[in-house]
């Protein structure tokens, strides 16, 4: 791969292309930076995204583009690697960039996002070729914090919508239970005959726990000098009601 010569200063600031730059940034051409109030009648609001003194140089092994200072460009072409080569060219190489997942921001016109967060008001970026899904959410935390405090709020509504379904879920289960219980309280004609059948809906593996009475104590038997009590207590009792 060849590079070009150094160039001469008047190449550098003739004019040439390069000279006026639109540099990437989320302002666009009439964003009002300070509004007017009461107290302050005068506003301020972009009119022009170009700006001179800088120029476009490309990495000549990765092809990264950069902005550097004119007034400085006579010593940035002039570095050197320790082969020889030049760092910077003016040219694009065209090297092709490994840009990983290559990844847009939601609100770049090429996102699948675009179109619907337009209808939320949210401006355009330009950012691109973002190499992983992580990268992309820093640049927007970081560069659109409404945008970011949107994204969240969605997830929330959507962990609280899943969540409700599961509970519909549950109570149709529920319901769903309670009548095949009472279709089968209906039909039984016994207490253990409609036992079995909850255990049966249930699907239990061991039997349910019956309420058992508790065992009638043995009767001991009666002496004869007992039975003989209780024959004179009788008797006395009959002479108490006839006097």
């Amino acid at each position: 791969m060849t590079t070009r010569e150094v160039p001469r200063m008047d190449e550098l600031t003739g004019g040439g292309t390069g000279i006026e730059v639109v540099p990437p940034s989320n302002l666009q051409v009439g964003d009002q930076l300070v509004r007017p109030s009461s107290s302050d009648p005068s506003r301020v609001e972009v009119t022009d995204m170009r700006f001179k003194g800088y120029v476009q140089v490309w990495d000549t092994r990765t092809g990264v583009m950069s902005l550097q200072p004119w007034w400085l460009l006579w010593q940035t072409m002039r570095k050197r690697r320790s082969d020889g080569s030049l760092v910077f060219t003016q040219e694009d190489p065209k090297i092709p960039q490994n840009h990983g997942e290559d990844l847009n921001c939601y609100l770049h016109p090429l996102s699948d996002s675009y179109e619907r967060l337009q209808g939320f008001g949210f401006a355009t970026c330009e950012r691109q070729h973002v190499p992983h899904q992580d990268g992309l959410m820093r640049h927007i935390r970081h560069s659109h914090k409404r945008l970011w405090d949107f994204i969240q709020s969605e997830k929330e509504d959507d962990r609280d919508r899943k969540e409700q379904e599961e509970r519909e879920k549950d109570r149709a289960l529920q319901r769903e239970f309670m009548e095949v219980l009472m279709q089968r309280a209906v039909s039984s004609p016994s207490e253990d005959k409609y036992l079995q059948d909850v255990k049966d809906t249930l699907n239990l593996d061991t039997p349910l726990a019956n309420v058992q009475e508790r065992p009638k104590r043995a009767k001991r038997p009666m002496t004869d000098e007992v039975k003989a009590l209780l024959r004179e207590q009788k008797r006395l009792k009959r002479e108490t009601k006839t006097r």
